[in-house]
This record gives structure tokens, sequence and C-alpha cells, in this order.
């Protein structure tokens, strides 16, 4: 009797340790399964630190590029200012000699060629005088 009792608990531990074993076994595939998937997730986080980093330098090239225009566009606002007077001072120059010098070729007094010459000279002379003014 005492050595079917025997049997039966050497079945019983054989039982336990083959249902330990196949625990175990499927312990160890979802460690593995876990590890993968850390292993995995410490790429993405490199790949992201990678694109965070090209982002942070884009963003820093933008702000210099940004300075530059600024500093850009008020170099031209300064030209501007100063061109005015005398695109204004060409105008009116060119207006006046256009209102003298047409009723004077129109009426034969004058040639086509003088009076190119002499809107050119109104042009330039009334844009040195609106410069001057301003």
């Amino acid at each position: 009797m005492s050595s079917k009792l025997l049997m039966r608990n050497q079945d019983i531990v054989t039982y336990e340790s083959e249902e330990e074993t196949k625990e175990l076994t499927c312990l160890l595939g979802e460690l593995r399964q876990l590890n993968e998937l850390q292993k995995d997730l410490g790429h993405l986080l490199l790949e992201q630190g990678e694109n965070i980093e090209t982002i942070n330098t884009n963003i820093e090239n933008t702000v210099d590029l940004t300075i530059d225009a600024n500093t850009q566009l008020e170099k031209a606002s300064g030209q501007k200012i100063k061109i005015m007077p005398f695109a204004i001072g060409a105008g009116v120059g060119l207006a006046l000699g256009g209102v003298v010098g047409i009723p004077l070729m129109v009426s034969g007094f004058i040639s086509t060629t003088v009076l190119g010459y002499s809107a050119i000279g109104t042009t330039l002379l009334g844009g040195i005088s609106g410069r001057s003014l301003a």
C-alpha cells in the first residue's frame, strides 16, 4: 500500500512539475516578447530624438533667416525713403518739361530729339532738386 501511495505522490509531483514547466516556458516566451518590445521602444525613442533634434535645428535656422530678412527689409525701407524725393522730383521735372516741350515741338519750334533731351534734362534736374529739398 505504501508503494501505491508513493507512486501517486510521484505522479502528482511529476504532474505539478510538468505544469510548472509549461507555465515557466510560457512566462519565458512572454518575457522574450516584452524584451523585444522594450528594444523596439528604445529604437523608436532614438529615432524620435533625432527627429526632435532636426526640428530644433530647423527652428534655429528659421529664426536666423527671419532676423536676416528683417534686417534687409529695414535697409530696403530706408532706401525707399531716400529714393522717394528723387522720384517725385523727377516726375515733376518730366511733367513740366513735357508741358513746355510738347507745344514747342508741335509748333515746329524744336525737334523730337531736342524734346527727348529736354525731357531727360528736366527729369534729372527735378530729381536732384527733390533730393536736395528732402
